[in-house]
């Protein structure tokens, strides 16, 4: 047969097939509607999954809801949308098809991750979570972690202007908070706490938040509990770039940049960008600032490779600040001035491995470095001859191991589930401010967790942690923690966790000197321990389009040997770390919840929290405890026909204590800080299908900048003295910019 023979033969046989094809693929009409309003709902995500191939295809809902989409055979869709809760349906050729998706209630439809034995619905968790998701973050135009909880009940947010700002939950300080990224914990910490304006949101999907003791899961640092930034994966487009820009009135310039790709199973991601702010001081007389100029660099890239529910994933983050310190101009027979540069860097790199293990098992393995260095440049500028002569250089470096590995055991029956954990940290100071100039610590645990399930509505959870610590003789702790659902409307959770914190290497050996403090490391402190109570109740429920909820927390913990800021040289400003004999708060908070579906989102609440430290041979008594009432109320309304959103955020913080140790922490006095509002009001307003997203509003309308703090003395470790809190730098504007482009 001549070739011309065989390419006719193979033609007609193309042709004899093609109708067979043709007759095997058929095009899907969908149209997604609300089953409360039957309004068409855009924008939804659809994923396709080929049931005899295994292949997956997206597609975006269109502004009347509608998606077509072409299928050989039994094909499973899965659609999803904010607001909405996730629906899988089968499709085996339908030519038209309606969906009516359910509005998911507040945040109860949110999958949630931390500390679970496997992601879970918030309201199915045994831990009480609080979501705070990347429409949230995006209608309050938060840059950082710092903006966006300063507004959020029964936390408060403590602002620098050099410093960046720190937190406290449940009335404990941020050295019992533990933040992580992607479960890495955070590295860094100076004075106890995390700078929270270091920590973008750029790259983050949503963030969760444990109130209460985690100290079986995360061990050291987690006695008031932790707050898990999640960052975003693309495994839906197979491109994706986004550019965003943001410009604030008291001179704040911030911009950065994301791409995506993602081919067969392999995704790839890579994020940069760039904040500056110019520095800011009211009156604005001299050239030292009150806030000052800071400049921030920050990229993330990954790497994840998923097929048949295995996921690996590598990924690196880069941090870089430069905070200027200008000095006074100073005349001499020249001009000149004392100028401090403190830079600080974030390096960490991570490898995670995550799958199933026979039919009712899945692992978590986790690996991660992470890189912390504070530099200290101090340089003489003469103004005269424009020339700057280094000084002094003083680095200081902290590098931070962790080891994390997690199995899980649930069985159909949902009666027994098991959670087995090992958590192996390591951490290493080097500097001249380090006493020896090098030190080191270990922290080596397992942890164990069982969940019972006598019937459907009860969950009881018990769990204990055994470490071993290098420095510190570490107690094994156990923890208690019981779900009730008494109704589907109705969760009723209760917990006791007993704690243990042993100091870190910067409390044990760090003299931490710079423009605000003057603080020396204590080789001799006691490691912490605790007792901490929590109970929650929580309904939600619905009435035709209204959905409405309250939720009311309360707390009550104990801390033995708390690590505080003590004077040793009242002359000379210096402090130090000193144990004190012990530290109470306790308190609760409500929040009502009210949503009009689709459109209006109103949340009103209100929280008591009272602090007590006490002195060895002082009586407890409730009188003593100084009670500090904060309310919020938040407003959210949503114009889906010309893709605009309207927010506003109130918080009212009252009088608040600040405690202050006398005499190496034998006696104590206290500082009364003044009660301020604050009001955010912010308009987004969407264009290109959404793509591009234009952000427009007003911050601190009310105009604070400090608070006045009564009997404050000197304010503790600060060497600018402690009669005012600076809580913002008064009323400015924004305006911002985002764009994305796609392609499934």
């Amino acid at each position: 047969m001549s070739y011309c023979q065989k390419n006719i033969k193979h033609f007609l046989l193309l042709l004899a097939f093609m109708p067979f094809s043709l007759l095997a693929q058929q095009k899907v009409s969908i149209t997604l509607k609300d089953k409360q309003t039957s309004e068409p709902i855009p924008y939804a995500h659809l994923c396709f999954e080929d049931q005899k191939s295994g292949k997956q295809s997206y597609l975006l809902s269109d502004l009347k809801g509608q998606a077509i989409q072409t299928i050989e055979g039994k094909t499973v869709l899965a659609t999803s949308v904010m607001g909405y809760k996730t629906r899988m349906d089968t499709l085996t050729g339908v030519g038209e098809l309606i969906i009516l998706l359910e509005p998911s209630l507040f945040d109860m439809d949110e999958v949630v991750v931390t500390a679970q034995m496997s992601p879970k619905r918030a309201d199915q968790s045994i831990y009480q979570v609080k979501v705070i998701n990347s429409k949230l973050i995006s209608e309050k135009s938060a840059n950082n972690l710092s903006d966006l909880l300063s507004g959020e009940l029964n936390l408060r947010v403590s602002k620098g202007g050099a410093l960046g700002s720190s937190m406290s939950i449940n009335g404990l300080s941020g050295e019992h908070v533990k933040i992580l990224i992607d479960g890495v914990p955070v590295t860094g910490r100076m004075n106890g706490n995390i700078d929270l304006s270091q920590l973008n949101l750029n790259n983050v999907d949503h963030i969760e938040i444990v109130e209460g003791p985690m100290s079986v899961q995360y061990g050291s640092n987690a006695l008031a509990g932790a707050i898990n930034i999640i960052t975003k994966e693309n495994l839906r487009n197979k491109f994706l770039a986004s550019a965003n820009t943001y410009y604030e009135s008291v001179g704040v310039y911030n911009g950065n940049a994301a791409l995506n790709f993602n081919k067969n199973n392999n995704s790839f991601s890579l994020t940069g960008g760039r904040n500056f702010f110019g520095g800011f001081s009211r009156p604005d007389t001299s050239r030292s600032q009150l806030w000052k100029p800071k400049e921030q660099y920050f990229s993330d890239a990954y790497y994840i490779f998923k097929k048949n529910k295995i996921k690996f994933r590598v990924d690196g983050k880069y941090f870089q600040e430069t905070i200027l310190d200008k000095g006074n101009i100073r005349r001499t027979n020249e001009i000149w001035a004392f100028d401090s540069y403190f830079i600080t860097e974030r390096l960490t790199a991570k490898a995670q491995l995550t799958g199933p293990v026979g039919e009712y098992s899945n692992f978590d393995i986790m690996t991660s470095w992470s890189g912390y260095s504070a530099l200290k440049n101090i340089y003489r500028k003469d103004f005269t001859s424009l020339e700057k002569i280094l000084i002094k250089k003083d680095p200081t470096t902290f590098s931070t191991y962790l080891t994390r590995g997690n199995y899980a055991w649930q069985p159909e029956s949902g009666i027994f589930a098991m959670q087995a954990g090992l958590d192996l940290n390591y951490e290493r100071g080097e500097g001249k401010r380090i006493e020896n100039e090098f030190q080191e610590i270990g922290d080596y645990a397992v942890y164990l967790s069982t969940q019972y399930n006598p019937i459907k509505s009860i969950s009881l959870q018990p769990g204990f942690r055994l470490a071993y610590n290098t420095r510190y003789k570490a107690p094994w702790v156990p923890s208690i923690n019981l779900k009730w659902t008494p109704v589907k409307q109705l969760n009723i959770r209760f917990s006791y966790v007993r704690g243990f914190r042993a100091p870190t290497l910067k409390e044990l050996y760090l003299d931490f000197v710079d423009i605000n403090h003057n603080v020396k490391g204590n080789p001799d402190l006691k490691s912490e321990n605790s007792h901490n109570l929590n109970a929650s109740f929580q309904y939600d429920n619905q009435f035709n389009n209204n959905f409405y909820g309250i939720e009311l927390n309360t707390f009550s913990n104990i801390v033995n040997s708390q690590i505080s800021l003590v004077p040793i040289d009242s002359t000379t400003m210096r402090y130090s770390y000193r144990n004190i004999n012990e530290y109470r708060s306790l308190g609760y908070n409500v929040k009502f919840k009210y949503r009009l579906h689709p459109r209006l989102n109103v949340n009103f609440g209100i929280s008591k929290t009272g602090m007590m430290p006490v002195p060895a041979n002082q009586e407890v008594k409730f009188e003593d405890f100084y009670f500090a009432t904060d309310y919020t109320v938040d407003f959210r309304y949503d114009l889906f026909k010309y893709g605009i959103n309207i927010a506003a955020f109130y918080k009212f913080s009252g009088k608040y204590p600040y405690y202050y140790f006398l005499d190496n922490g034998d006696d104590v006095t206290v500082g009364i800080m003044d009660s301020y509002n604050n009001l955010d009001l912010t308009l987004n307003k969407s264009f290109l299908k959404k793509n591009l997203v234009m952000s427009i509003g007003g911050k601190n309308l009310f105009d604070i900048t400090n608070i006045p703090i009564a009997g404050a003395g000197n304010g503790g470790g600060h060497t600018g003295g402690g009669g005012n809190s600076f809580v913002g730098w008064g009323r400015t504007f924004f305006i911002g910019l985002s764009y994305k482009f796609g392609t499934f």
